[in-house]
């Protein structure tokens, strides 16, 4: 977080919430209620793969996958092909991001762990 960001928590004067990953029950009820339907469990299971339960990446990928055509409704269920779309939302935050690292941390750790 930048300091200015954890000077307001740690000065009191708003609250931290640490918030954990969307369990697959949870990350299929948000979804099923946003596409207004029951989704496949294959498509649950791998949604909440993919996302890492992260219900923001989460409704990124379900919008570009339904804009795609990748995620459909077929007989009252959803169901989402083999085809991940990558949403233009989520590419420009990935590289607004990569943009504040050095060349040393957009590197990593490498395959060997940490040096």
């Amino acid at each position: 977080m930048p300091d200015p960001i954890t000077s307001l928590w740690k000065d009191g004067l708003t609250l931290r919430v640490d918030l954990q990953p969307f369990s697959h029950k949870e990350m299929g009820e948000v979804i099923g209620h946003a596409l207004g339907g029951l989704v496949s469990a294959r498509t649950l299971t791998r949604l909440a793969t993919v996302s890492g339960g992260n219900i923001l990446y989460a409704r990124e990928l379900v919008t570009a996958a339904v804009e795609h055509g990748s995620l459909v409704q077929r007989r009252r269920l959803w169901v989402w092909d083999t085809e991940v779309v990558l949403a233009p939302r989520l590419v420009d935050a990935v590289w607004a991001r990569l943009a504040l690292l050095d060349p040393e941390q957009r590197r990593g750790p490498g395959p060997r762990g940490p040096r």
